[in-house]
């Protein structure tokens, strides 16, 4: 709604008594705004007013109004959108970080493998015993950093995260 000089309430908010005419003023448009996205016409279930607000996304206080207006069904749709942007940006986190991190441990634990083959094949008995749990380890390793702490720390992130 375009606001004009004769519809914003200045006359009433100077007659509320209150400790300042722009926090009343404020508090009006905030009341209007909610009653626009929740109240009784619900413009939140229309598709572009949805997709902008999800766009936007919500402060922390303005999330607690809305919970507190009592339109669950609009809040519930806030919030499921909201749960929904922030676990798609999560599985791209981990992708990046693995994406990011492959070459580098694939590097590193290469040449530690090549290091520790070298020994086993030119080592005495002993280093040959030595050297081959440490090969064990370093292969084990790499299939653990790469292919299942990223995986699981989103698991552990997104399904076993405390409730507050």
């Amino acid at each position: 709604m375009k606001e004009q000089i004769y519809t914003i309430p200045l006359m009433d908010a100077f007659n509320a008594g209150d400790e300042c005419p722009f926090c009343f003023i404020e508090r009006n448009l905030e009341q209007h705004a909610m009653d626009f996205v929740l109240g009784a016409g619900a413009s939140y279930m229309e598709d572009d007013i949805r997709a902008e607000t999800d766009k936007a996304g919500f402060c922390r206080e303005h999330y607690k109004k809305m919970f507190e207006y009592g339109n669950r069904l609009g809040c519930g749709l806030i919030l499921t959108t909201h749960f929904k942007k922030k676990n798609e940006e999560l599985s791209g986190l981990v992708n990046r970080c693995i994406t990011d991190t492959l070459t580098r441990s694939i590097y590193t634990n290469a040449t530690t493998f090549i290091m520790l083959a070298v020994l086993y094949v030119l080592g005495v008995s002993s280093i040959k015993e030595f050297a081959m749990p440490l090969m064990v380890g370093v292969l084990g390793g790499t299939f653990s950093s790469i292919c299942i702490t990223g995986p699981l720390w989103y698991l552990m992130k997104t399904k076993f995260v405390k409730k507050k």
